[in-house]
């Protein structure tokens, strides 16, 4: 796997180099089983339309940018929580539209998708919740 290729030269262990390099995508499975059920695919077929959905609205990106934010207050940490459960919810729609052949307009869906991009390069929440929007309302 060339995930685990770096890890391993840092001198971890195969075996543990693999499981790391896989905890992305392991964060992933819960959502891609019920993606799975509720369109009546198979799981991989589910994981590769989660995977084309992600990547095509830089949603990875976004839950980066919304980890790595500072969120001060009472409500900081509530709200960058919400945020990534939007951005699953999101995803999870539009994956399964992609999946019942139901895409987006393709005008909405590529000014949503270069929204999210620079919202994941902003570090700020207000962009990634501005972009978090766009790509709520195309599902």
């Amino acid at each position: 796997d060339a995930a685990a290729a770096p890890l391993r030269e840092t001198g971890l262990p195969a075996e543990l180099a693999a499981l790391v390099a896989a905890a992305p995508r392991l964060a992933a499975a819960p959502a891609i089983v019920r993606l799975a059920d509720m369109a009546g695919v198979p799981p991989a077929e589910a994981a590769a339309a989660w995977s084309a959905t992600g990547e095509a609205f830089a949603l990875d990106a976004l839950r980066a940018a919304t980890a790595a934010l500072r969120a001060t207050g009472a409500f900081g940490a509530r709200a960058k929580a919400a945020l990534l459960d939007d951005l699953t919810a999101s995803q999870m729609r539009l994956a399964l539209a992609r999946l019942r052949g139901q895409a987006p307009d393709p005008e909405r869906a590529a000014a949503a998708a270069r929204l999210a991009r620079e919202a994941a390069g902003a570090e700020d929440l207000a962009a990634v919740t501005v972009a978090s929007r766009a790509l709520a309302a195309l599902a």
